[in-house]
């Protein structure tokens, strides 16, 4: 097996940071005495064109200020290997599970587990929906009782969280144990069912990672298509782990995503944590 140092196989689209035009607000007083002697003289029109002018200086006076990027939700579709050619290769394991979990529920967002098999397209894709804990921060300093109050309620929340994550994780790693059996791998019928999940229009506004975790040999049945280019959207970044095939393949098979190749599954996940 190959194995090969971290690098970008294409560089991910930087951020671009967005901003927004605002006026700023300016601000005239006008004492008591000096207001009733323009009306006095007269000055009824003189104040409305005064404010008509303010008005027109708001509107000139212009600032241009960042504004934070709206974090989106994120969704990973992994496929993983269950062919007997990666058997004894710690691609993903429970631990793994766990931090896929734990950086997901960071943003909030969904995992699709697709499975490469001998007959990959005879499968159900796992689900897992994934929310962000929704604490709340205390702003009242000093106030003992309101900051009591609000910590008993981020224990409830964080401990829903937890068996929540407990349950999932569990039905995750119940997933991945499944062992291998055949020798074949049907890329093609895997990578199907990924495009689907990633280009369901439900998913347009996420943030797109296609995980996948195999050695990437195609060794389909005889009859059987093997894998060709996946022109998914270029908002998809694809993570690889040590793949056993060369870059102007990989290049070839994802010829539109941002791709980047890891030395580890961990690597790849905190590469999700770290992204928005």
């Amino acid at each position: 097996m190959k194995n090969r140092i971290k690098k970008s196989l294409s560089q991910t689209p930087p951020n671009r940071q967005v901003t927004h035009t605002g006026a700023l607000h300016a601000s005239v007083g006008f004492s008591g005495y000096s207001l009733n002697k323009i009306v006095r003289r007269g000055g009824a029109i003189i104040l409305v064109l005064m404010c008509l002018a303010l008005h027109a200086c708001q509107q000139k006076t212009q600032s241009t200020q960042p504004v934070k990027q709206a974090i989106k939700p994120v969704l990973v579709v992994h496929v993983n290997d269950y062919s007997k050619s990666t058997t004894g290769i710690s691609y993903f394991d429970s631990t793994n599970a766990k931090e896929l979990y734990n950086a997901v529920a960071s943003y909030s967002g969904v995992v699709k587990h697709v499975g490469i098999y001998a007959e990959s397209s005879q499968q159900d894709v796992l689900t897992i929906t994934i929310s962000k804990p929704d604490t709340i921060t205390t702003t009242q300093s000093g106030n003992v009782y309101l900051m009591a109050k609000a910590k008993a309620k981020n224990d409830k929340i964080l401990s829903q969280y937890q068996r929540t994550a407990h349950t999932e994780i569990a039905k995750y790693i119940s997933k991945i144990s499944t062992p291998a059996t055949e020798n074949n791998t049907d890329l093609a019928g895997a990578f199907r069912l990924a495009a689907i999940a990633l280009e369901q229009a439900n998913f347009s506004g996420y943030a797109k990672y296609l995980l996948i975790t195999s050695d990437l040999r195609d060794c389909p049945k005889k009859g059987q298509s093997r894998l060709q280019p996946m022109p998914l959207s270029d908002n998809t970044i694809v993570l690889l782990i040590r793949p056993a095939i060369g870059d102007s393949t990989i290049k070839r098979v994802f010829p539109s995503s941002p791709i980047h190749v890891f030395t580890s599954t961990s690597d790849a996940i905190s590469f999700i944590s770290q992204n928005q």
